[in-house]
């Protein structure tokens, strides 16, 4: 059995809609988390915008484009990456669909950390997803975005707890 320690709002609220055991106090994010999007992720003002922010970790999902060097150095834990296959199986674009049209057994999510070349970062986390032969993509893509939302719950706290350098 998996379980977590948090006493941050935001965290706590995210890990009681997965139904999941709570543990007192270890401190994970001293201020709310921050939602930012860009479709250009080289442009000054977005990487500016994310400097002001000071985070402490950054976290990117199915956005399939390299993350300039001056991103990656900016938050004082790293890069975490939540991939939709078992790497290192299906890197890059549509790994969801690959999978289907290869008629995987079983497909999951990753989570990595971010590097300088894409889906090349070392796995620190992964989950199975088993397929059946009436799946659909959409059906899977829900499926895998709650499997990698409970993992990413359990793997978070090691990476905060243990101060591990994402580059």
């Amino acid at each position: 059995e998996l379980r977590y320690q948090s006493n941050d709002p935001l965290f706590l609220n995210a890990v009681k809609s997965l139904n999941m055991p709570e543990l007192p106090f270890i401190g994970l994010l001293s201020a709310p988390a921050n939602v930012l999007r860009s479709l250009v992720t080289r442009d000054p003002g977005f990487i500016s915008q994310i400097r002001d922010l000071q985070p402490d970790l950054i976290l990117v999902a199915a956005y399939g484009q390299l993350l300039p060097r001056q991103l990656l150095e900016i938050p004082r834990l790293g890069c975490l990456n939540v991939h939709t296959s078992l790497l290192p199986r299906w890197r890059g674009a549509a790994p969801i669909h690959r999978a289907i049209i290869a008629g995987d057994a079983e497909t999951g999510v990753t989570i990595m950390r971010v590097v300088l070349a894409l889906d090349a970062g070392p796995m620190l986390s992964r989950v199975s997803v088993p397929i059946d032969d009436a799946v659909t993509s959409d059906h899977l893509e829900v499926q895998l975005a709650e499997a990698g939302a409970q993992l990413l719950v359990h793997t978070w706290p090691a990476v905060l707890t243990l101060g591990l350098r994402m580059n």
